[in-house]
């Protein structure tokens, strides 16, 4: 499950929510470099790009999801706030449990090293050997 929630909520993939749902064109920025960056980050998520944990999202994509989601959770209180990041995250939730079902453990055991992100994935292998820095 730790595998799992490492990969949820890195920045990747909450850029990848956020560009999913649409939400950078409500991004209020004076930043000239942040549309063509953004527009980068799309492209390498796609097909033809690198896939997902080889992007570099710009920062301000993913802490507009992280806001998003504390601002519902101030405003709405916990169990609304729980729901809007159901709701908002549901895509990637549902994508994982498609991912993971079977009923062997140790085939989900490899599914779920297959989708963890790969600093994630090198601090696992390595244990208490090195330390990694810049963890998610």
């Amino acid at each position: 499950m730790v595998i799992l929630e490492a990969s949820i909520v890195c920045n990747e993939t909450l850029a990848y929510v956020n560009i999913l749902n649409g939400l950078q064109r409500y991004l209020n920025h004076r930043n000239l470099s942040l549309p063509p960056r953004i527009t980068e980050f799309e492209c390498s998520m796609g097909p033809s790009g690198r896939g997902l944990w080889a992007t570099d999202p710009p920062e301000s994509i993913f802490d507009m999801i992280e806001a998003m989601f504390g601002a519902v959770h101030v405003v709405g209180g916990h169990i609304p706030g729980q729901n809007a990041v159901s709701y908002v995250m549901k895509p990637i939730l549902d994508a994982l449990v498609s991912a993971l079902a079977s009923s062997n453990i140790d085939e989900m055991k490899n599914k779920a090293k297959n989708m963890m992100h790969p600093k994630q994935f090198v601090h696992e292998l390595a244990g208490d050997i090195i330390h990694v820095k810049g963890m998610i």
